[in-house]
């Protein structure tokens, strides 16, 4: 009794069946000229009848591609696992290589410089074409690396690199955005809770932060953090305690929930605070966190999925497979969608209205 074969349609099974050459079905299944179009169709609908799928090896031995871009996370799992952010640019940067060639090859190794490591290891194995490179930092290494490895590189964030495509906001008008609407509110002593000093955008954040509230004779306390939420938490309570501050700035949604939890322990006789709701809150960071805590947490909504949408299209265009800038000067990327930043107000900014006795 014999069985029928279930191992997968091949380029030389279709040549056989439609009786046309192997090159002749390669250029069609590969879009290539040298078949009519009425060839080429015909080949198309026999390999979907056919359950035919590339070969990803064969084709990286005819392309001279791996197939694949890199995306090594060097960041704390404990805060990784929890934020939404990278999980939203992820989603962006998926959304546009669906349609393509080539996947995302993720590595989410800790702040520990092991990423390097990673990148060195992609380049002498030939598993990524490309790579993306976020959160960069002050004499950030990969940069030059990646020169040196012959790695071609999308950067998000704040560099001085002037080769590299770039994927980057406009802090000065995000700070803008917090501070005006804050001083509608009524605030007039803010506190910055932001993240490591190591990071570019941290820097960017807190020069734009002090240029900003100094511009409106707006007192300004910051704080060096990790992002988690417990570090929101502690320094919520020591920091609010006094009633010193009447506004709380975040760099992401943990620190702001952290924050939002503080203020509802800070309402016994030990606290100087006059009135909790009398705190401003606003996070960088908009995320599911803010909009179902209660009360509900004002934030940034940055759009992460277009930045990785940004990201992803940059990425195809150094390997020839998509549209996008060679190179773009830092907060020259062109807008994914008209998705612009916006301020979304809830409950953790706004005046509660009061009854008078």
């Amino acid at each position: 009794m014999t069985t029928r074969s279930t191992r997968p349609a091949t380029i030389a099974d279709l040549a056989a069946s439609l009786k046309l050459s192997k090159s002749a079905v390669s250029n069609a299944l590969n879009n290539r000229p040298g078949v009519s179009p009425a060839t080429r169709a015909r080949v198309q609908a026999a390999a979907e009848r056919s359950g035919w799928r590339p070969n990803a090896l064969a084709k990286a031995l005819s392309t001279g591609q791996a197939g694949a871009f890199g995306l090594c996370i060097a960041r704390d799992s404990r805060v990784l696992g929890s934020e939404s952010y990278y999980q939203r640019v992820i989603a962006g940067i998926e959304e546009v290589l669906i349609d393509s060639d080539h996947a995302l090859l993720l590595r989410l190794v800790g702040p520990t410089g092991r990423d390097l490591d990673v990148y060195r290891q992609w380049a002498r194995e030939h598993r990524v074409d490309a790579v993306a490179l976020f959160d960069l930092q002050a004499d950030d290494p990969r940069p030059p690396l990646m020169d040196e490895l012959g790695l071609p590189a999308v950067i998000q964030g704040s560099t001085t690199s002037t080769h590299h495509p770039v994927v980057n906001g406009d802090v000065h008008a995000e700070v803008r955005m917090i501070i005006e609407h804050v001083r509608s509110r009524g605030a007039s002593r803010v506190i910055f809770l932001h993240g490591p000093t190591h990071f570019t955008h941290e820097i960017d954040r807190l020069a734009a932060m002090r240029a900003a509230t100094r511009a409106h004779g707006m007192p300004l306390r910051t704080i060096e953090t990790d992002y988690s939420q417990e570090q929101g938490l502690a320094h919520g309570r020591d920091l609010l305690a006094d009633g010193w501050a009447d506004a709380v700035i975040t760099s992401n949604d943990l620190l702001a929930v952290g924050v939002a939890r503080a203020l509802g322990d800070l309402t016994g006789a030990d606290s100087a605070l006059q009135d909790p709701a009398d705190v401003r809150i606003v996070s960088w960071d908009d995320s599911l966190l803010c909009a179902y805590m209660r009360p509900g947490i004002t934030a940034l909504n940055r759009h992460p999925q277009s930045t990785g949408r940004q990201v992803g299209r940059l990425l195809l265009s150094l390997v020839g497979g998509g549209s996008g800038a060679a190179a773009t000067d830092a907060g020259s990327a062109p807008e994914d969608e008209g998705h612009r930043t916006t301020l979304v107000v809830r409950e953790s900014s706004e005046v509660p209205d009061r009854i008078e006795d």
